[in-house]
């Protein structure tokens, strides 16, 4: 069929359509979900024989504007906040994992850079952290205290000004993306140089053992938040630089709501990682055993969360979360499995990371302020209460799952009596 007389055949359809749709009965659910599927339905013939055309794109126009005025007014769960990072986050980055791989290829190859240039330039340390940053580095050096750095502002004031700080490191990093793959790579290779000159500086002032378990306290998390953004970032540039089959501005915008969603999934760890800064890494004169556990501990809490947790969420990645379509009881108990595990791991760090915070104050000797303590309780409070929270709605939601499986039993049951009263009959 030629595309003009498919527009004969369907022009007075359509026209009654967008009156509809700007009528006082477009908000009627069943007449929009009828016309949603009429729109659709033409929307496939045009893609399919007349790709490209003004008539796909109008369909296509016309099919955007139905579905937004379904859902705009749909109301979200409650649970969708936990989802959000127990399933939404981890299916965006299982989709952009390629991306992610790139960006850490070129922050490594970065680091390396700063590393080999620092060695070979003294200056080049100063050009890139400034004379300021790096007097106060050998002056407290020459005092005995390598990293003093972090121990200079108040707790909460380091907290906040470092959560903000990396924030916008990180947004930075993520519209870095609007310059395509050049942009990215140039966002991490600054901070893959500065990186890398920093950890030799030190280095070469005989302190890499100190500088290493007391930077990646914090550093674990945050250098591995600012690659992910990167990825968030490329994830943008790819929709805006490589559309594909959809129209330019759709798979820009597509891209762009990908690269919010992971920005928005960064920001818990990014207080995480100014926690650690702003309470924890300032007391250099802790055990090494115990920061190198927590160094451990963090990288494996972000390589688990980033990288194996998306291959668990999403079925067709790997075996481990093979489901069965039909078995609707084994995908719930996937779904609650996620939640209760995610509940309850957040409840343990609120619970031990102010224990060591505290902890700390009381080994050094350093004086806790009434905030800080009323902090620390908050925390350990609000860990305890998820924690509860989780097993009870465990258990609730097991046995709700359990009465559902008694009623289709009796039903199954019950159709089975009648079949055999018939089969008698």
């Amino acid at each position: 069929m030629k595309e003009i007389t498919f527009l004969k055949q369907n022009h007075q359809k359509w026209q009654q359509f967008e009156a509809l749709l700007n009528s006082t009965q477009g908000g009627n659910p069943d007449a929009l979900a009828d016309l949603f599927i009429r729109v659709t339905d033409d929307l496939s013939w045009a893609r399919t024989f007349y790709p490209g055309s003004n008539t796909e794109k109008y369909l296509n126009d016309m099919a955007a504007r139905i579905h937004q005025e379904i859902y705009k007014n749909k109301k979200e769960r409650r649970s969708r906040i936990l989802t959000f990072w127990t399933h939404e986050l981890p299916l965006t980055m299982a989709k952009h994992r390629m991306n992610l791989l790139i960006v850490f290829a070129i922050f490594f190859v970065s680091v390396w850079v700063g590393i080999v240039s620092a060695k070979h330039d003294e200056g080049f340390v100063r050009l890139i952290l400034g004379d300021s940053y790096v007097d106060m580095t050998l002056d407290n050096i020459s005092k005995g205290d390598p990293m003093g750095v972090y121990k200079q502002d108040n707790h909460f004031v380091m907290f906040f000004a470092i959560a903000l700080n990396n924030s916008m490191v990180a947004m930075l990093c993520i519209l870095a993306g609007l310059a395509g793959w050049a942009g990215v790579a140039m966002m991490q290779f600054r901070n893959g140089v500065m990186l890398g000159a920093f950890m030799y500086f030190l280095a070469a002032h005989g302190y890499m053992r100190e500088a290493t378990l007391t930077v990646w306290i914090h550093g674990v998390i945050e250098i591995f938040c600012i690659v992910v953004a990167g990825a968030a970032g490329m994830a943008m540039g790819n929709g805006l630089y490589f559309p594909g089959a959809w129209p330019r501005g759709v798979s820009f915008m597509r891209g762009a709501r990908e690269a919010l969603k992971i920005g928005v999934g960064l920001i818990p760890f990014f207080f995480l990682a100014a926690f650690f800064e702003g309470f924890i890494t300032r007391y250099t004169e802790m055990n090494d055993v115990v920061r190198e556990f927590i160094i451990i501990t963090a990288l494996i809490l972000m390589v688990s969360y980033f990288i194996f947790w998306p291959m668990f969420v999403r079925p067709d990645v790997t075996k481990l979360s093979r489901v069965v379509a039909d078995d609707d009881t084994s995908v719930i108990k996937r779904e609650l499995n996620a939640k209760f595990i995610f509940k309850l791991v957040i409840g343990i760090l609120l619970i031990v990371l102010p224990t060591l915070a505290f902890s700390m104050h009381e080994i050094t000797g350093d004086k806790t302020e009434t905030v800080a303590k009323f902090f620390y309780v908050l925390c350990g409070c609000g860990g305890i209460a998820l924690i509860v929270f989780a097993f009870l709605n465990r258990r609730q939601t097991e046995e709700s799952q359990l009465e559902i499986d008694r009623k289709k039993t009796k039903s199954v049951k019950e159709e089975y009596e009648r079949e055999a009263t018939a089969t008698k009959v």
